[in-house]
């Protein structure tokens, strides 16, 4: 998943669709974990988020302050489900 995300980050950067594709990833790839990089993303200022969720609820209050904050949020392999 990630190879394929560096390979059409790169590709979309260079065709100046996106102005960056960074990849983040947690060491130990819980909810808990993905829901505060989230909201570190959201506090950075990013446009646009595609998360591979642990747990399709578990996200759902820091996608929610992603969506409210004008973020695009994108589930990639999986989805997102409101409780």
């Amino acid at each position: 998943m990630l190879d394929s995300w560096k390979e059409v980050g790169q590709q979309a950067v260079k065709d100046k669709i996106v102005a960056a594709a960074d990849a983040f990833t947690t060491a130990d790839k819980d909810a808990p974990s993905q829901a505060a990089q989230v909201q570190n993303l959201i506090l950075q200022g990013y446009d646009a988020i595609v998360i591979d969720a642990a747990s399709p609820e578990a996200l759902n209050g820091s996608i929610k302050q992603a969506c409210d904050a004008g973020i695009v949020v994108v589930a990639f392999d999986g989805d997102l489900r409101q409780a």
